[in-house]
């Protein structure tokens, strides 16, 4: 190798044959862009490897020579960062060596040890494709398709996207995973109203001297669809990387539709390699439209029901509602269960052990006028959830052209976890009335916070959201505004908004209308506004109302402009206000009474008991917490935790942010300085002190976490926190500066901690194996018969001049033989028994008992 061109090492002239051969090849570019740079050095090596697509069994006969994905060779290749120029640069020598020779992706490469194969599809040139082996693939590497969930290794796919006849090929990708290079294929054979489609079809490649191929599919869809009947189903198995602890998870989904019904039913199941299995299955049974039963006012259209044993479902937001796999309605809907859909699934229902979950939905209208699809959902293990998700829709007239249509979307939840009670509500997305340009926004919530949660006692009731001026709590819902949007014609527009909330400390309630023209030269405007907010503890008010109309006109020589604008603000305790009148460019301000609007700042004790939780420090279990063993009928608080020994992690969160935390009095990281905005103080200190002790004979000894040999893991714990809250700015006034940001990031609020795992300590008691193991002797069986006396080791009596135990036990039972006699005369006089002396058995004891028993009686 030198400084001009990559040098080849090339393999000896005579070899003998092998299903692989492999070249070397490193090449450096000695001309770096920049200046002062290091030259890049990249090592390639090149495994040959002859392989296609249409080799494979059943369907390969049935792919188009032009469409067959061919794999020419497999690639390892290490090297630093490259963006696309130094790539190409660096092709360019290898290719000025040898046109057979390793080369790179075009994009370039993330850096790293990357495996990988060259591809061609048809009759195109072979290109490189390439995967990390320590890192998750990114977009710098050649792929364009999506990354599959759950996925044991990242798959770095290319779109195709090439039909020829019955056969279209989607993408192709490679992955790494299980010591194997997979050649993957996502393709779909249609004929006869039948499609085939599978994913993850391919080959994988051991990477050794001989190359060592697998086969592999990930998922599988059939579908036939020809009037008057649709059959589709689709099934997913997803590979587990080694350290998960299931070793099968497979997903499922299938749908028939016929004119007068229509079924579709979806599943899962997930083996784990130790425990109970984990599934679930939900179905749907939906009629022909127009068709229920019921009477009309509340006819049922649909039905669905679904469970999961040792599963879980993630609880949707609001906006979620259309991707919600449980949301009734899709039996009836025109999608299929294609492998799109069951990657979906698997980002909703996961596997969770102890979990248990039921859910039922239906689907119903009201004299044909309105709509509706609501799903009730019920979890239970680690926690107690349960969530109404649904949706309704009126359009009047219902058939020809609508002039009105109004969706309603309503989510209800309650979770034990949190206590905290959720109700949701928007207009759906196409909403509108009158016309199709009047379209209609908005939303309402009503939150309340009570029992265990971060908020006891807290609510909060809004229809449209809140007033500009009012510090929205970090907790508190984001609601949009309930308004209204509407193109009266191509010159005019109307728009409006309102809202109201209702909260512990406030009230408000306002809205906008804008009336704006537009039309050749001539430009006019109105608008008209009120705000008003009202606060408690302390008292404070303030109420802005006004109105503005104005209008424009471009001339050649410019814009003429005029604009009159009223408004009026009025503020309390003490009560003023100020008028301005805006005309022709002047402004004529009238102020009245008090002359701040400046509201008082609240003392500590108000901050304390108004803005921060009952419980401003908690404590969380992150990992290691196990099930209480007797668990009561309601969470005790305060109760303590039952961790695993094999370690243990939680943090600790104050609502309040730390200047300084501290291990005991030992410091462990610095921060800035923190302010309460609303009390109106600056640069305060405050210390968060982390102590650990434990119980040693009934006295509590502190656990120095500060010292590292003791293996206690502990970190920083940093979160965002409102500047409404702990930003600078004036204290009588909850608006924030629209220079100011809504959140300080990055501000110390507590710990992280791993408890180390507890470590046997050395065996006090010295033995050797030979004096633990077993004696040997000749097999027999017991008892043995009385002509033979057992040998056995003379054994050490607990007392000089005692008996062995074997002879106690012996005279035991012969001494009880006189009474035992007298007990079986008088029973014999009552029905037939059999009569064993026990001076027999006493006689036996020694040929029964081939060591000597432990004795617990006396």
């Amino acid at each position: 190798m030198n400084g001009k061109s990559p040098q080849p090492i090339s393999p000896p002239a005579t070899e003998k044959p092998h299903k692989a051969d492999y070249h070397p090849n490193m090449a450096f570019d000695p001309k770096p862009t920049n200046s002062g740079a290091k030259p890049l050095r990249v090592l390639l090596l090149r495994v040959k490897v002859k392989a296609n697509l249409s080799s494979l069994p059943v369907v390969g006969p049935k792919i188009p020579p032009d469409l067959d994905v061919r794999l020419d060779s497999l690639q390892v290749v290490l090297g630093p960062r490259l963006d696309a120029g130094q790539a190409q640069r660096i092709d360019a020598l290898i290719g000025e060596v040898g046109k057979d020779l390793p080369t790179l992706p075009e994009q370039g490469l993330p850096g790293g040890v990357l495996v990988g194969a060259r591809i061609g599809i048809g009759k195109n040139a072979a290109k490189p494709l390439l995967v990390p082996l320590s890192k998750p693939a990114t977009t710098e590497i050649a792929t364009t398709g999506p990354e599959a969930p759950n996925q044991a290794a990242p798959i770095v796919w290319l779109d195709v996207k090439r039909t020829l006849g019955p056969v279209r090929v989607d993408r192709v990708g490679v992955s790494y995973s299980d010591g194997r290079l997979w050649l993957l294929v996502g393709a779909a054979l249609s004929a006869s109203g039948v499609e085939l489609a599978v994913d993850g079809l391919g080959l994988g490649f051991r990477l050794r001297r001989d190359v060592d191929i697998e086969g592999r599919l990930d998922g599988l869809s059939v579908g036939y669809d020809r009037p008057p009947l649709t059959i589709a189903g689709a099934l997913l198995n997803e590979r587990q990387a080694p350290t998960s602890r299931y070793s099968v998870v497979v997903r499922g989904a299938a749908v028939v539709r016929t004119p007068a019904l229509s079924v579709a039913a979806m599943g899962g199941y997930a083996q784990p390699k130790s425990g109970q299995p984990s599934l679930f299955l939900f179905g749907e049974l939906a009629m022909k439209p127009g068709q229920g039963i019921g009477p009309p006012p509340f006819r049922v259209t649909g039905l669905a029901l679904g469970f999961g044993y040792n599963s879980g479902v993630d609880l949707p937001e609001l906006k979620q509602l259309d991707e919600f796999p449980l949301m009734p309605g899709r039996a009836r809907a025109g999608e299929k269960p294609d492998l799109t859909v069951l990657k979906e699934l698997g980002k909703w229902v996961h596997e969770v052990p102890g979990q248990v979950w039921v859910a039922a939905g239906l689907t119903v209208d009201s004299f044909r006028f309105i709509s509706a699809q609501a799903v009730a959902l019920v979890q239970v293990g680690e926690y107690f959830s349960i969530m109404l998700l649904g949706r309704a829709t009126a359009q009047f007239p219902r058939t020809g052209r609508a002039y009105a249509r109004v969706g309603l979307d309503l989510r209800a939840l309650y979770r034990s976890s949190e206590d905290l009670l959720q109700l949701d509500a928007s207009l759906s997305p196409g909403s509108f009335l009158i016309s199709d340009d009047c379209r209609l926004t908005g939303g309402a919530a009503f939150y309340l916070w009570f029992g265990r949660s971060k908020h006891p006692g807290d609510f909060v009731f809004t229809i449209g959201g809140y007033h500009p001026g009012f510090a929205r709590p970090m907790h508190y819902p984001d609601v949009e505004r309930l308004g209204f949007s509407w193109s009266v014609s191509d010159q005019v527009s109307v728009r409006g908004e309102a809202y109201c909330a209702l909260t512990p400390k406030a009230f408000m309630v306002g809205g906008r209308l804008a009336v704006n023209f537009h039309g050749g030269p001539v430009k006019a405007w109105f608008t008209a506004w009120l705000d008003a907010l009202i606060e408690w503890s302390p008292l404070y008010f303030r109420v802005s109302i006004g109105i503005t109309a104005g209008v424009s006109l471009d001339v050649w020589l410019g814009t003429l402009r005029a604009e009159v604008s009223v408004s009026l603000d009025l503020w309390g305790p003490p009560t003023g206000g100020i008028a301005r009148i805006k005309a022709l460019g002047i402004t004529v301000k009238v102020k009245f009474g008090s002359g701040s609007d400046s509201k008082p700042a609240l003392t500590w004790s108000q901050f304390r008991e108004q803005l921060l939780p009952a419980e401003v420090v908690a404590a969380q279990p992150i990992a290691g917490l196990l099930a209480q063993p007797h668990p009561a009928a309601e969470p005790v608080k305060g109760a303590p935790w039952v961790v695993s020994s094999d370690g243990f992690t939680f943090t600790t969160r104050s609502a309040m942010p730390a200047s300084e935390l501290l291990l005991g009095t030992h410091p462990f990281q610095g921060g800035t300085t923190v302010d309460v905005r609303p009390t109106g103080q600056r640069s305060l200190t405050s210390k968060y002190s982390l102590q650990v002790w434990r119980v040693d004979g009934g006295t509590p000894v502190e656990i120095p976490l500060h010292d590292p040999t003791l293996g206690w893991q502990i970190g920083k714990l940093v979160e965002s926190i409102p500047q409404a809250l702990w930003g600078t700015g004036d204290a009588s006034t909850s608006a924030l500066d629209k220079k100011q940001a809504a959140v300080l990031p990055d501000r110390l609020v507590g710990f992280q901690v791993t408890v180390p795992k507890p470590e046997l300590a050395k065996n006090p008691i010295a033995s050797s194996r030979a004096a633990l193991d077993l004696d040997s002797s000749e097999a027999a069986a017991l008892p043995l018969p009385p002509s033979v006396r057992p040998v056995l080791p003379q054994p050490t009596v607990w007392r000089t001049g005692a008996p062995s135990r074997i002879t106690l036990i012996k005279e035991n039972i012969a001494g009880k033989a006189t009474a035992r006699t007298a007990l079986h005369t008088v029973l014999a006089k009552l029905t037939p028994l059999a009569d064993g002396p026990l001076t027999k058995y006493a006689a036996m004891v020694g040929n029964t008992m081939a060591a000597e028993p432990l004795l617990t009686g006396k």
